[in-house]
């Protein structure tokens, strides 16, 4: 299948990666897989597709894969979006939905999180992951070094020894294929690798299914991160009413724009996460195998993991046995189904940051270099509402997360850290005080996910993780 004008910009980018003939780099292979061949099979371009998933060593690479993610702009898709809610319900339902994802991929599952631990829900999600693989499922999986730091990440080794009796992967009808599925593990900017800086982390929550398979893609993020403090439930899967309370959205590329568009959203969701994947402060940790199967001519063993493969798939029965999930996680197909809204998406990421320099002084010019620079696209989402209503446009993100810092020099002077006219059109806002002060972006959290996807459509209104924690009712947050 040929997809002109993207897929040119892609390979124009990737051009001399460097790789050897036994073995193309992995950007390479993407690039092989994005303009293939006449008359190239779908098993071939699943076997380029295979490659371009796997972790490569930096050398390998001519170009720093964060360069190509800020040059690339990324296109403006079709998608359905479904919104999950703050509610403690909503929340449960959040956690059934991922679970939902998992054991209904075919084909790959991507996943990176800033927090993942290893509590009920994490080893949950783990002993889906397990089972995934063994039908059948290409696994990658990325935490950060710091939000997720952990001396040993024993079960996530667990996990990918789960490969041991992996199927094969299969092309779009089920035929399976040569290829067996993996499980590969990254940590990203690892505190551990000389070419990462201990300051730059990576704050993503996403979980991508089906990402290259259009009419299978499904694509989830927002602001909650793995674990049982997101969810609504503690460890004996009883209420939380103290859990955090956050949002998230799913999206999935829609029926009618799979022949139109030249990469759907969920090819692009992929490719951003194979561009983190990639990133050469990035450490990939394989387990170790038992000492007595390096004796020559015999098979690598991992015996020592499978107490811990065991207590994985256990604790995802018991996450799935839950009364009150249960009935959430049958409804997911349902309510995506159902209480979604047709809308248009697009990628936005601020992923430069993780190599630039002067990442403050030089604020203006790093995101003018970067072609998908959040505040750049909310510029420019103004200017269109401007230009559609004939006023001039407003746009209020609710973040605790966004925010222009100031910092004093070492000789007392403050350098200039944002345009002499900041952003005229949004306001930033810093503090729950704020947040909880009346604005036309505060919606009450008592709308339904497609109310809530509806009111922020219509008033042209953008909800960045709008994290609420302990302390904060429901009360606070008003229209």
């Amino acid at each position: 299948m040929c997809r002109p004008a993207l897929a040119l910009l892609i390979i124009s980018l990737l051009t001399g990666c460097s790789s050897t003939p036994d073995q193309p780099s992995p950007l390479d292979a993407y690039s092989h897989w994005a303009e293939p061949e006449q008359n190239t099979t779908e098993a071939h371009e699943i076997a380029l597709l295979y490659e371009a998933r796997r972790w490569g060593n930096p050398d390998s690479l001519a170009q720093d894969p964060v360069d190509i993610a800020s040059q690339l702009a990324a296109p403006i898709n079709h998608a359905y979006i479904n919104v999950i809610g703050t509610g403690q319900n909503e929340a449960l339902r959040s956690l059934a939905t991922k679970l939902w994802m998992i054991d209904n991929a075919e084909h790959t599952l991507d996943l990176t999180y800033y927090i993942f631990k290893y509590d009920q829900a994490g080893k949950a999600l783990l002993g889906a992951l397990c089972h995934a693989v063994e039908r059948g499922v290409d696994i990658r999986i990325m935490v950060d070094s710091l939000g997720s730091m952990h001396f040993t990440h024993q079960p996530m080794l667990a996990l990918q020894t789960c490969a041991e009796n992996a199927g094969y992967i299969k092309d779009r009808e089920g035929r399976s294929l040569p290829q067996k599925a993996r499980v590969q593990f990254v940590i990203i900017n690892s505190l551990m690798s000389k070419r990462s800086w201990s300051n730059r982390r990576s704050h993503d929550k996403l979980i991508i299914k089906d990402g290259h398979f259009a009419g299978k893609d499904m694509v989830m993020t927002g602001g909650r991160n793995i674990s049982l403090d997101y969810y609504g439930i503690d460890a004996q899967g009883n209420p939380d009413p103290d859990s955090f309370r956050d949002l998230e959205i799913v999206l999935r590329s829609r029926t009618d724009a799979h022949k139109s568009e030249e990469f759907t959203i969920g090819d692009i969701s992929s490719f951003y996460y194979s561009l983190l994947f990639l990133h050469e402060g990035n450490r990939p940790r394989t387990p170790m195998p038992d000492p007595v199967s390096y004796k020559p001519g015999r098979a690598p063993s991992y015996d020592r993991y499978q107490p811990l493969r065991t207590s994985l798939r256990e604790a995802y029965a018991a996450i799935r046995s839950i009364p009150a999930l249960q009935p959430l996680y049958a409804g997911v197909k349902t309510s995506l189904e159902q209480d979604y809204l047709a809308s248009n998406a697009r990628l936005a990421h601020d992923l430069i940051n993780l190599t630039s320099t002067d990442v403050v002084t030089s604020a203006d010019e790093i995101k003018a270099s970067n072609a998908n620079s959040i505040e750049g696209i909310l510029d420019e989402a103004l200017k269109q509402i401007e230009q559609a209503r004939g006023d001039p446009g407003k746009l209020y993100v609710v973040s605790p997360y966004l925010f222009i810092p100031r910092y004093k020099t070492n000789v007392g002077r403050s350098p200039a850290m944002a345009p002499q006219t900041p952003w005229p059109h949004w306001k930033n806002t810093l503090t729950p005080k704020f947040i909880s002060s009346p604005t036309p972006c505060s919606p009450a959290i008592t709308f339904s996910p497609k109310a809530l996807s509806t009111w922020i459509q219509r008033h042209a209104c953008y909800l960045t993780q709008p994290v609420m924690r302990h302390g904060w009712t429901p009360n606070t947050i008003r229209r």
